[in-house]
């Protein structure tokens, strides 16, 4: 049998360009699909359009002139794209100069800064509205990993269903005028109306930028997070809780190093019922006193309350250390007082209190609520420690003989979301010998066991 080299040839060539081909092809449909365009999102085009180009000009070799003449418009079109570039990023700097406008870059490092002098020893996320070409989340959470002082950004990313929840997820935002860019939507819009009408936030800082808008960085005017440091007194960790309009305002006093990063879980009874509280507490840093106490209040948002005194109940509470992972009794110091008025709005979501409100949506088979509350709180927590802090206070909750199924769909869908297959497994099958019926658990064991 004879072969055809020159077919052969010709075929692998053929394969070969294809194969090359199929890599800008794969970016340009993922850049079609995409809702949101930006010219940015093409880049990743360039090296392949260069290697293409390469190709074409080196199969001219057998015509001589064009192919010089090929090479000679490629070198002119690249450098002269390179130089064009180059002159629009440092004409945008000479005209900051000539206008005495500070440069993005020194803009984004100022905000990290104000927002870490002012919470020092607290993480804190801001929730970023604009998305322009120089003022936009992924460049300034840049600048605050660089800095790494327990400073984080993220983009919110709101619909005209949610947007007010993002109130109670940030106390801290960053609003512009002017152009929103490519991210703006209606629905940030009426977010960020209400954040500069609002009486609860103030603008605490803003700049002039190179269009002649200003970077806003607005904070509540009450933290929903405060920390002090005092000198302890004894080992012991004490706790209380006061009412406030829709909500509750958390007190905790004890020693650092027991205190920090740990989870708490609060009993509330009486002869009628039994109210259940679960909040971590917030890591502290930027700290070297771990043998000083400290004093942490937390302002949340909640109804387990609404209708109740805290005085017809009595309260018991266990902290969960984050060293040794085992909960112990703390004290409750009875401290009742009248009902502060706060506005709702400025009151912080209890994360652990979302878990188990996703975990009965995993009950009722309600999954697309179920994942809207999800992604809001992801979106508010960079590293979803909610999660881990869940799963812990949820197991130790199970360890203290609860008898409420409740807690064990929070914890599986806290391990469920932490994609902790093997442990979330488990965890349904212990819900099947109680909860044997419900089609529900039987789907999220076999989407698990995937």
């Amino acid at each position: 049998m004879k072969i055809n080299i020159n077919n052969f040839k010709h075929n692998n060539k053929t394969k070969s360009y294809l194969w090359l081909i199929s890599f800008p092809i794969n970016i340009l449909l993922l850049n079609i699909i995409m809702s949101t365009k930006d010219t940015r999102f093409i880049i990743p085009l360039i090296p392949y359009i260069n290697i293409i180009t390469g190709i074409l000009i080196s199969s001219l070799r057998g015509k001589y002139t064009f192919s010089k003449i090929a090479k000679l418009m490629t070198l002119t079109i690249t450098v002269s794209s390179l130089l064009i570039n180059q002159l629009e990023v440092y004409k945008d700097k000479f005209n900051l100069i000539s206008a005495n406008k500070k440069s993005p870059n020194l803009i984004h490092e100022e905000i990290i800064n104000e927002v870490n002098k002012n919470t020092p020893n607290l993480e804190s996320t801001i929730g970023f509205l604009p998305d322009t070409k120089y003022f936009n989340a992924f460049n300034l959470d840049a600048e605050a990993v660089r800095q790494n002082n327990g400073v984080r950004v993220r983009q919110i990313v709101s619909n005209k269903d949610s947007y007010k929840e993002d109130l109670k997820n940030y106390d801290w935002f960053i609003l512009k005028t002017g152009s929103q860019g490519v991210m703006s939507s209606i629905a940030k819009d009426k977010l960020g109306e209400m954040i500069t009408n609002s009486k609860e936030f103030s603008i605490f800082k803003k700049w002039k930028t190179y269009d002649n808008s200003d970077v806003l960085l607005v904070k509540k005017n009450v933290l929903n997070q405060n920390v002090n440091f005092n000198k302890c007194q004894n080992e012991n960790i004490y706790f209380s809780i006061n009412k406030i309009t829709n909500g509750l305002n958390i007190n905790l006093k004890g020693k650092l190093s027991k205190v920090n990063e740990g989870q708490v879980i609060i009993d509330m009874a009486n002869k009628d019922k039994i109210k259940k509280l679960n909040f971590s507490i917030p890591k502290i840093i930027n700290s070297n006193y771990l043998d000083s106490c400290i004093n942490y209040d937390g302002l949340y948002s909640t109804d387990i309350l609404v209708n109740d005194k805290i005085s017809e109940f009595k309260i018991s509470g266990y902290l969960i250390n984050d060293i040794e992972n085992i909960s112990k009794k703390i004290t409750y110091l009875d401290q009742t007082s009248q009902e502060k008025i706060i506005d709702s709005s400025t009151l912080s979501n209890n994360k652990i209190e979302k878990v188990n409100l996703m975990g009965k949506y995993l009950k009722e088979g309600e999954f697309d609520k179920l994942f809207k509350i999800a992604g809001l709180i992801n979106q508010s927590d960079p590293d979803q420690k909610y999660l881990e802090n869940a799963e812990i206070i949820f197991k130790n909750r199970l360890d203290l003989k609860s008898s409420n199924i409740d807690d064990l769909y929070a914890l599986a869908i806290s391990q469920i979301l932490q994609k902790k297959a093997y442990d979330a497994k488990i965890t349904l099958e212990r819900i099947l010998l109680k909860d044997k019926f419900n089609a529900n658990t039987y789907f999220a064991k076999s989407i698990v066991e995937i």
